[in-house]
Parts: structure tokens; sequence; C-alpha cells
């Protein structure tokens, strides 16, 4: 083979550095670490709430969120399939299929460890206000506080999330 042929080849070699698929462009979309993936809950155990209501809201990987409204006392309760897109690597907005009054989505940011997330409620008009932080896992009610009525016990409904050591 030719000095030609090689130069050629590795010409064109470091012309397509950078061209595979592990390199990044502009038009590639942000890569979201685990701090969205999983389970949050806007309530955090151990505590009596006199709220009526949990909310959780859990992120797959494909881009899935279902949100939960729990009613505390054993009503009914609200559950809502959305999606979610990332915006950069530390914002991601929850896309509403079905318009909620007044709101056109929820960004959500990472919080201030590993175990919490912060989201804010956009309106229709593009205005920001907090939905505050919220906390990794699933909460539940496991009994009305005995000595103080209308107050339930929120506690993990499995485990509580793990240490940010352990993650």
């Amino acid at each position: 083979m030719s000095v030609n042929y090689h130069i050629h080849l590795l010409l064109g070699a470091l012309a397509c550095i950078g061209c595979g698929p592990s390199a990044s462009r502009p038009d590639d979309p942000p890569e979201v670490e685990s701090w969205l993936l999983g389970a949050f809950s806007s309530q955090k155990p151990p505590k009596f709430t006199m709220y009526h209501t949990i909310q959780r809201i859990t992120f797959d990987a494909d881009h899935t969120a279902f949100s939960q409204t729990l009613v505390v006392t054993g009503g009914s309760s609200d559950e809502r399939l959305r999606t979610w897109e990332a915006r950069t690597d530390e914002e991601v907005a929850v896309l509403f299929a079905e318009p909620m009054t007044g709101i056109k989505e929820f960004l959500v940011n990472p919080g201030e460890d590993c175990n919490t997330i912060e989201i804010q409620i956009v309106s229709q008009n593009g205005a920001t206000s907090g939905g505050g932080r919220w906390y990794r896992g699933e909460v539940c009610v496991r009994e009305q506080a005995p000595d103080a009525p209308g107050h339930y016990e929120l506690a993990w409904c499995d485990e509580p999330p793990p240490p940010c050591d352990d993650l």
C-alpha cells in the first residue's frame, strides 16, 4: 500500500474524531443524571400532619412521570400519566397532555442533596411560583394520631431513601 493511501486514511480518521455515537452534538438532548429517576413525595416523615393529601411523582427513564394525589382520609385520589423532557442537565419540564387550570408545566431541578428535588410551577403566562422541595421515596399514611384528632402519621411506605453517601 502506498504512503498516500495511509495518509488519506489518517486524514479521514482525524476529520471524523468526535463524530462517533458518544460525541456530543449541539442538537443532542441533555443527559439527566440519576438525580431525577425514582419516586418523590411532597412531604417527609416522620411527622404528623393535618394535610388531607399527599402528592407523589415518579420519574421513569422512558420520559414518563406518574403523578398521584392521595387523599389521606381515604377518599378518592387523582392519578395522571405525564411526560417529561430534559431542558438542560439540571432542569426537566413535566409536560401536561391535558391542560390544568392556569398551569403550563412544572420545572424540576436537583435539590440541595441527592434525595431532594425542587419543583416550580409555570403558569400559562410564563410566571413561576414555588412548588417546593420534594423528598425521594414514597410516603404513606400509617394511622390517625392518637392524641390529636384530624392529624395523621406519615411514614415511608417501604424503606427510607439511602443516604447520599451510599448512592
